[in-house]
């Protein structure tokens, strides 16, 4: 183009042309080389905010730990905050590993060393926030508009261990002093697939209670065709005896799982009918500024992965261990008759409530007293004449912050004389049970309740006072009174009822299946309707009513035992229950249908 038979004008103008050309090309090199360092300010902002939302998390569990609502609850996030602190070493120790493999590259791309620490930008620092101890798995944040030598390659291929080749990685061992004795290469694969099984381990097994012990195996997946197979080989996990996931993780579990899974081996697009590793994938011929973008990137999965782990273990906190999926707003007048002028209290609260999530009262008419404390809020009104209805809405937040709300309604009958007895949870007396009965007298400062035949204890229970009554052996019936004195020190008359005397309610299995392949834990409880405070039952012993030989277990049924049976089958089951309450022993029968 500058040469042979060409006039002088044309060889400059072909020269000149071949100087553009060089130009452009050097243009758009320099161009994806700072696209490489947009996209790696993003991932790091992004890093920033990912660890920024763990911490937090973690932070609100450490404020339970010393201000719970409760020692239960204190005593609970005390030993979650455990697990995540498990989780968070377990992180801290892969985010400062990845940042010592950056800290490799850039020394072996001939980074000045001088600038390779904090610094001022204008001054040309490559790092704008060094490593802190006291924030461990917070990673540090490169400059890499300040990295000089941006396009060099070589030294990422050799340090990525595959300058020889791209389908099998080798180990590399670090030189620089700023990540001596760290490896990279096929070791990088490998602590990062680690990391993906030690971290859903951790949150599954901690889980685990006195009832339940939850496990997981790492299935080691490397290789898929689609996520949609990925995703149909994590749901076999579950089903399988290497995966017992608490049902409110399992989805949590399988997010993080496949979010650190990565496909092993892919197709080699410069060699046809050759395999090349992720590494190598990854990696092959990457600028420098592109292999510190990918390392961020898998830093932002981990942060990623730490935080949504971290949530889930801080949710257990509140609720308990098991979620409920039903919930009633109830109300409750402290007295059901009062006289003209005097003040209306109502208890409002959910029937099932989390202690560390106190409910949101909105009366439509009276006033809420305070702020609702240990599940309960007092609503208050000023009592007229005849009959007083009362309606407003209760909400409560499950342990995603989603918010539930329902309708609550009461009535106080407004009377100038007369009496209650107020029984707030039973219609009778229970023999060997802590009944707790709650008298009512209008006018009354104090009302007293009296049981011949019963032993009867004051003791207050939800913030109301009131008093335990426990019939005598062999009671039939008892008849309670209530008295008291009014403002003026004068008697106020009385009342009294006959209440039936029954015998404490026997339990009822609560589980109606067994799987082969998992088995079974059998519990028992009182029936769904009966309106008692339910005891711990204890399952002693299950006997499975098969025919001749009947096996015996304890409260877990293992698979086997009902291997050979058909799916659908239903057997009938022996199950020896105590009752720690009323210290007796109750033999239930139940039955069981084989699942697969």
């Amino acid at each position: 183009m500058a040469g042979g038979k060409e006039t002088p004008r044309q060889k400059m103008i072909g020269m000149m042309y071949l100087v553009l050309m060089a130009m452009l090309a050097l243009n758009v090199s320099k161009s994806i080389i700072d696209a490489f360092v947009a996209i790696e300010e993003n991932i790091q902002i992004a890093n920033q905010n990912e660890n920024g939302r763990g911490s937090q998390i973690r932070k609100d569990v450490v404020a339970k730990v010393e201000t719970g609502d409760t020692p239960a609850i204190r005593e609970k996030a005390k030993r979650l905050l455990a697990e995540i602190d498990k989780i968070d070493k377990l992180t801290a120790e892969q985010i400062q590993y990845i940042d010592a493999i950056k800290m490799e590259i850039l020394s072996e791309i001939k980074e000045s060393e001088e600038l390779l620490k904090e610094g001022p930008e204008d001054k040309g620092f490559i790092i704008e926030k060094a490593f802190n101890a006291s924030e461990p798995t917070k990673p540090i944040r490169f400059r890499l508009a300040n990295v000089q030598n941006k396009d060099k390659y070589d030294e990422v291929m050799r340090i990525m261990g595959i300058a020889n080749t791209t389908e099998k990685p080798e180990s590399y061992s670090c030189v620089s002093k700023f990540a001596k004795g760290k490896k990279s290469g096929i070791d990088l694969w490998n602590s990062l697939t680690n990391y993906r099984a030690t971290i859903c381990k951790i949150l599954v097994e901690s889980s685990s209670n006195d009832s339940v012990k939850y496990k997981f195996k790492d299935p080691e997946i490397k290789q898929f065709e689609t996520q949609e197979s990925l995703k149909a080989e994590i749901l076999k996990q579950f089903s399988s005896k290497n995966w017992i996931v608490h049902k409110s993780d399992s989805s949590v579990v399988s997010d993080i799982y496949i979010a650190l899974t990565k496909r092993e081996m892919v197709k080699n697009e410069h060699e046809k009918g050759k395999m090349e590793h992720w590494i190598g994938k990854t990696f092959n011929h990457a600028p420098a500024v592109g292999a510190l973008a990918s390392l961020s990137g898998l830093q932002k999965e981990i942060l990623t992965a730490r935080a949504d782990a971290i949530t889930i273990i801080k949710g257990r906190i509140g609720g308990g261990d098991f979620s409920f999926n039903s919930i009633v707003a109830l109300a409750t007048p402290k007295f059901a008759v009062v006289q003209p002028q005097s003040e209306i209290e109502l208890e409002v609260r959910m029937a099932a409530y989390d202690s560390d999530r106190q409910p949101i009262i909105k009366p439509d008419q009276g006033t809420l007293k305070g702020d609702p404390a240990n599940g309960v809020g007092i609503v208050t009104a000023r009592a007229t004449n005849g009959k007083m209805e009362f309606s407003g809405t209760v909400s409560i937040t499950d342990k995603y912050g989603a918010q539930k709300t329902e309708k609550y309604t009461a009535v106080v009958q407004v009377a100038a004389g007369g009496g209650a007895l107020e029984m707030p949870e039973y219609l009778v007396l229970y023999q060997g049970y802590d009944n707790f009965v709650v008298p009512s007298l209008s006018g009354a400062l104090d009302p007293a309740l009296s049981a011949p035949g019963c032993s009867v204890t004051k003791t207050t229970r939800d913030g109301k006072k009131g008093y335990i009554v426990r019939p005598g052996a062999g009671a039939k019936s008892v008849t309670m009174s209530v008295s008291g004195k009014g403002g003026d020190g004068k008697p106020i008359k009385g009342i009294s009822n006959t209440y039936k005397v029954k015998r404490f309610p026997a339990p009822v299995v609560k589980v109606s299946t067994i799987s082969k392949s998992m088995g079974q834990t059998i519990t028992a409880g009182l029936p769904g309707d009966s309106p008692l405070r339910a005891p711990n039952f204890t399952v002693k012993s299950v006997e499975l009513l098969l025919g001749d030989n009947n096996p015996t277990f304890s409260a877990n049924i293992p698979g086997s035992a009902v291997q050979k049976l058909k799916v659908n089958k239903k057997i009938g089951i022996s199950v020896v229950v105590y009752n720690p309450i009323t210290k007796t022993t109750d033999v239930v029968s139940g039955e069981l249908k084989i699942t697969n």
